[in-house]
């Protein structure tokens, strides 16, 4: 075959697949464009893609399920397949029903209706029964963290999987199927159709952009960085089944650098940097200092890396990842972190950390739920204790609070935008088009143009972000009432405090709509009261937030210090603005108090990862590592000690059992044979084992019975305590299945389900169920 491409010729070999049964030529239809290239906004690279090949220890099963296979590229996709997986490879199950199975010969599914590829000509596909209606949807596959503005190219490659030596379908027929990328509410099943293919015959789709329905939908990244590509059924019919063998998603990542500490740290505090996806590249964190040049982190090149800030002073990171095989660097965007003196404690004064002593974030969207109803709010009545606590809403993606900010009324209802006077708390913040991923979210129309976005950079979003940028995250929408200048919205009353102890506060602020001109921004008073000190003078701090297109469009912090007398705090957030239309839409989101307290310390299963959470499997030995920094062995005289603990039940700080007898130098602690020791010894099946470690003096150690026996026990929340606790690691059993019992053959003696394979021990048959 002889194609011209800018104006050359081009000699392109055709492939070919032999059947195993009829001996039918297969032909590939290859349609050649180019990719697209934003040069301002960097080249495209393969960001997320897969050939349905099987995950070791799948290989040689008659199908498997999408979440047994492997994807490939500079990251990894959510790939959704709609149609529920077979129950059975027996004749006359598969092609009865629309169902998917993922294989590597066609015939495996159906014998008597599809191919039979040839051993040398077999690889695996995605293969789909017919659907029971037109334009149904196959799979969904999301990329997340692209670069916005950029544009991306969807390729599919699918076959007409029917024999041609199953005449019953005529020569005739054919099959097709259609992408479309960014789709709305209104075209969710449509797209752009891809070549007419006969039996046997494959073909390649490019789907680069698509216009069905009301809105125009385009290969453009949105500002959220996200892709979403769906793939569509065009026939219906016995005839047309189908197979995908290969998603190549082809685009201009962004990689996201994060601190795990936020934008405010204490002076010589170690910062946990992360990027929230993992990416198949070689890593370099770097770091700059005030005004000072770019410069690569010693050792910074690890998917994660702790970095200890050396003084008072503002830091941004970021991270440069270099593409396996071969690519050019890509760069994040910096993130900026200020190092500030927080504490001083001891004479002579040493400098301190702090701990969260109340939070309250409005509470998140429990995503196991798809209807909305459920959620989980923070419980700090207990400083002690604080608990997340489940419950539900009648309200999807909505919920009110006691007593209602303002007296304002609470809009519940799905579509209706709080309007003046009104507020609600919303997750998952979804604007007019809807579901996003499957959820319908708050539905919140104009309401969800969180922080005022021009129109120009994605003035009405599909899906909106809380303070936290998570979907399940939660914030409070209040479109202040008229004259309620100087009236609390949001009041606590925090008991149980340390003595004497300098407090830190914050919280975040933005407005939720770009609306008319001229606009009124919102004004907040936050007001810090020291209930044991009659003599004292609150304190007071302001701050304001407006849209983008007046100069503001991001979220705003408010912050204050206190130093208490007592151990009694009263905070008010006050609305400052007496307008209500044109304006003053309150969003308000992670309100937290910080006192001062030891230096943090971490417990890590890999430096590498810094890695908190993982599986075990006998014999091997299970590594727990800590980090210390100056800071904290500076507090500690130069001198710390480190106890390593576990625990089953963490919430209940009595639980925790040492495993060192007694504290050691070492900052690591090695369980051999892990799944013998003490901590797993009759684990019940699904349960976890968590891990910690406690950082103090050999006075402290002692003074606390090494933190065993009645009134000892190390509490992370203790907002009093004199030495640091590490949060909480987790760990639990998972071995693979061995291969041999994963490598089996199906059987088509009628009886459903029924499977048969060969061990290195014996041969077994059983009932196999998927």
């Amino acid at each position: 075959m002889i194609l011209k491409i800018n104006n050359k010729e081009r000699i392109l070999n055709t492939p070919r697949h032999w059947s195993g049964s009829g001996k039918c030529l297969m032909f590939i239809i290859l349609l050649v464009l180019s990719i697209c290239t934003n040069k301002a906004l960097g080249q495209q690279v393969l960001v997320a893609g897969t050939t349905f090949e099987p995950l070791p220890g799948n290989e040689g099963r008659a199908f498997i399920g999408a979440n047994e296979i492997k994807q490939y590229g500079f990251q990894t996709g959510s790939l959704t397949i709609t149609p529920p997986i077979t129950p059975s490879a027996d004749a006359d199950v598969f092609n009865s029903a629309f169902q998917y199975g993922i294989t590597d010969n066609p015939y495996n599914l159906d014998n008597a209706r599809y191919t039979n590829l040839a051993a040398a000509a077999r690889d695996y596909q995605l293969v789909v029964s017919p659907a029971t209606t037109s334009s149904a949807n196959i799979l969904e596959y999301k990329v997340t963290g692209m670069t916005p503005g950029s544009e991306v190219e969807v390729r599919v490659t699918y076959c007409n999987v029917i024999s041609t030596t199953y005449t019953t379908c005529g020569p005739g027929e054919v099959t097709s199927l259609k992408g479309i990328i960014n789709p709305d509410q209104y075209n969710l099943n449509n797209g752009l159709e891809g070549t007419q293919v006969k039996a046997s015959i494959c073909t390649d789709h490019v789907i680069k952009a698509t216009v069905a329905g009301p809105n125009n939908n385009s290969n453009i990244v949105g500002a959220n960085g996200e892709i979403v590509f769906r793939l569509n059924t065009q026939q219906t019919g016995a005839c047309k089944a189908v197979a995908i063998k290969k998603v190549e998603i082809y685009g201009v990542p962004k990689p996201k650098a994060l601190s795990s500490q936020g934008s405010e740290v204490c002076a010589g505090e170690q910062i946990t940097l992360q990027s929230p996806i993992d990416y198949n590249g070689t890593y370099q964190w770097q770091v700059k200092i005030g005004a000072g040049a770019w410069g690569n982190i010693p050792g910074g090149t690890n998917k994660a890396q702790l970095y200890e800030t050396p003084g008072v002073g503002s830091y941004q990171f970021r991270v440069v990842i270099t593409p396996i095989p071969s690519g050019a660097a890509i760069t994040s965007d910096p993130i900026s972190v200020n190092a500030i003196t927080c504490c001083e404690v001891g004479s002579p004064p040493v400098p301190a950390s702090r701990q969260t002593v109340y939070y309250d974030n409005f509470g998140r969207l429990d995503l196991s739920d798809k209807t909305g109803k459920s959620y989980i709010v923070w419980d700090y009545s207990d400083v002690l204790n604080p608990v997340e606590v489940p419950k539900t809403t009648t309200t999807p993606f909505r919920w009110p609070l006691v007593p209602a900010p303002l007296s304002a009324t609470f809009e519940g209802v799905a579509g209706e935008a709080p309007n003046d006077g009104e507020y609600t708390v919303a997750a998952y913040l979804t604007g007019f088009n809807f579901p996003v991923n499957g959820y319908d979210g708050a539905r919140l129309g104009w309401a969800n143009r969180v922080t005022g976005p021009t129109a120009a950079n994605i003035g009405n979003p599909d899906l909106a972000y809380d303070h936290s940028g998570q979907p399940d995250g939660a914030a409070l929408f209040l479109n202040c009432p008229t004259f309620t200048q100087g009236q609390i919205l949001y009041s606590r009353t925090i008991e149980n405090l340390c003595f004497g102890k300098q407090l830190f506060f914050e919280c975040w602020i933005a407005v939720f709509t770009n609306g008319p001109s001229p606009y009124n921004p919102v004004k907040i008073k936050v007001v810090l009261t020291d209930l044991d000190n009659a003599a004292g003078i609150p304190v007071e701090v302001t701050g304001t937030a407006t849209r983008q297109e007046d100069g503001g469009g991001v979220w705003v912090r408010i912050g204050a210090q206190i130093n208490l007398v007592g151990s009694r705090l009263k905070m008010d957030i006050i609305n400052d603005q007496n307008v209500a239309a044109n304006g003053n839409d309150l969003v308000l989101d992670d309100i937290k108090i910080m006192a001062c307290s030891p230096p943090a310390i971490d417990l890590f299963f890999d430096l590498t990862t810094l890695s908190k959470s993982t599986t075990i499997c006998a014999p091997n030995n299970l590594p727990l590592y800590t980090k210390s920094t100056n800071l904290l062995k500076a507090y500690y005289n130069n001198n710390p000690l480190y106890l390593y603990q576990w625990s089953r039940t963490p919430e209940d700080f009595t639980s925790w059992t040492n495993m060192n007898a007694t504290p050691g130098t070492p900052e690591f602690y090695t369980l051999i044979n892990a799944l013998s020791t003490t901590p797993f010894t009759g684990l019940p099946d699904g349960d976890k084992v968590y891990f910690r470690v406690i950082a103090a003096t050999p006075t402290i150690f002692a003074a606390k019975n090494n933190f065993q026996g009645a009134g000892n026990h190390a509490n992370l929340n203790d907002p009093c305590k004199n030495y640091s606790v590490s949060p909480a690691i987790e760990a639990y059993e998972l071995c693979p299945l061995p291969i041999e019992l994963l490598s089996f053959a199906a059987v088509s003696d009628g009886e459903r389900n029924k499977l048969t394979w060969t061990t290195s021990w014996e041969k077994k048959q059983c009932l196999f169920h998927y």
